[in-house]
């Protein structure tokens, strides 16, 4: 049996900038992209490397690069997506995805690009890239479950070990 974590019931939020920074959810986020964690890389060949010798070249790592979100939405011309669509170049904010299985990424960025489609047979839709510039902060808040009851509850572990269960609308 797979171990697996579905992508259903994950959230991005948008920091509003201040010092105690605040999240609000962006609603209708059809995909999610990221992040895309890469490194640079440095080539160190010489005349005396051993991976020279035999004929390749020697790397080693350079700067890390926190890379780009980028998400698909459904445009419904809400506050919180036209803030997006308004901070193209702006403030570097928080960000936060926060995934199916209780998992919160967190890191700042600026929104980089955004654009929209309009197909006639289709919804209107707005894709944001939201370019990073920090490291990425990953934290397990716990996982989500069903209840018999068809609800779905998240189950914090608090310091000192302690679950604590609170439910989600």
């Amino acid at each position: 049996m797979s171990s697996s974590v579905t992508g259903v019931g994950s959230v991005y939020k948008l920091g509003n900038g201040a010092a105690l920074e605040t999240f609000t959810a962006v609603g209708e986020v059809v995909t999610m992209t990221g992040p895309e964690i890469s490194s640079d890389e440095i080539e160190v060949s010489s005349h005396d490397s051993v991976a020279s010798a035999s004929g390749y070249k020697e790397f080693i790592n350079g700067q890390l690069d926190a890379g780009n979100i980028t998400l698909e939405l459904n445009w419904t011309n809400s506050a919180i997506q036209q803030t997006l669509r308004d901070t193209v170049g702006g403030a570097i904010t928080g960000h936060e995805l926060v995934y199916g299985d209780g998992t919160v990424a967190t890191v700042t960025g600026f929104v980089m690009a955004v654009s929209f489609s309009a197909d006639p047979s289709k919804q209107i839709t707005m894709s944001v890239t939201i370019r990073m510039t920090s490291a990425w902060v990953f934290t397990v808040l716990g996982a989500l479950q069903v209840n018999t009851s068809g609800g779905v509850e998240l189950f914090q572990v608090l310091v000192g070990g302690v679950p604590t269960q609170m439910d989600v609308l």
